[in-house]
């Protein structure tokens, strides 16, 4: 007793899989936790503003982006004669690059409730 066996073959294309994302330089990880100065109005550079040049924890709380995918984070260079104001820089030298995955498709809208049931009506009284 030999049972025949059929074999189907589907010619489905062949979807590759998402491309992995490189390792990210742990600057990347800082970024959500500081200010990109570019997306201010108008967009500043990390001495710009007297405070950062006054204030470490300012200046090293800013970053500024030299294009899509490229950081610069602002450093503190504290006075170096007492009541001077200090520096804070990104020399452009120091910048890395950051590859984000690109974003989620939108998803389409939800469609509406169905309608409420409609009440009801009493049948008519017998006459």
């Amino acid at each position: 007793q030999c049972e025949a066996v059929e074999s189907i073959r589907l010619n489905l294309p062949l979807v590759a899989p998402p491309p992995s994302l490189p390792p990210q330089p742990a600057s990347c990880l800082e970024l959500a936790t500081r200010t990109d100065l570019q997306a201010l109005d108008p967009p500043e550079l990390c001495n710009s503003d007297v405070a950062r040049r006054l204030d470490g924890a300012l200046c090293e709380a800013a970053y500024y982006s030299l294009n899509v995918n490229e950081f610069v984070l602002c450093t503190f260079e504290p006075a170096e004669v007492e009541g001077n104001e200090g520096r804070c820089i990104g020399p452009d030298t120091t910048a890395f690059t950051c590859t984000f995955p690109p974003p989620s498709p939108l998803r389409p809208p939800s469609p509406p409730p169905p309608p409420l049931p409609l009440p009801s009506t009493p049948p008519p009284p017998a006459s």
